[in-house]
């Protein structure tokens, strides 16, 4: 039995990597396995941002579409600069009936976790 768990985490984990991959976003990997996403403009992901966090802008016609192809059951952690947005898109994914999502807040908060690295020009 423990081994079919460890075989369904690394199917689940292929799975998110091949979903990255299509939609041409990265994904971060928390020590809690959880999915890292940035919901600022892709100008604002440039600059800095949590190594490997998908980005999944909250201002973009395409965002809930992007949502929407995601893992409900996965565990998702959400930041943006201030927190604002971060609320507003932990919202639209609750609604969307996504069950664990976490609102990260802003850069100040999500920066503060040792398990995570900024990268970026403005790190």
């Amino acid at each position: 039995m423990h081994t079919f768990k460890i075989f369904k985490g690394v199917v689940n984990l292929l799975v998110l990597i091949a979903l990255g991959v299509f939609l041409n976003i990265n994904i971060a990997i928390a020590a809690t396995d959880s999915v890292i996403i940035d919901v600022r403009t892709p100008g604002e992901y440039s600059q800095s941002h949590i190594k490997g966090a998908l980005n999944i802008d909250i201002y973009s016609p395409q965002f809930r579409s992007q949502i929407e192809k995601l893992d409900k059951n996965k565990h998702y952690e959400v930041y943006c600069r201030s927190g604002s947005r971060s609320s507003q898109a932990v919202r639209i994914m609750k609604d969307m009936n996504f069950k664990k999502v976490t609102d990260r807040g802003g850069l100040g908060q999500i920066y503060s976790d040792p398990k995570l690295r900024c990268e970026g020009p403005s790190c």
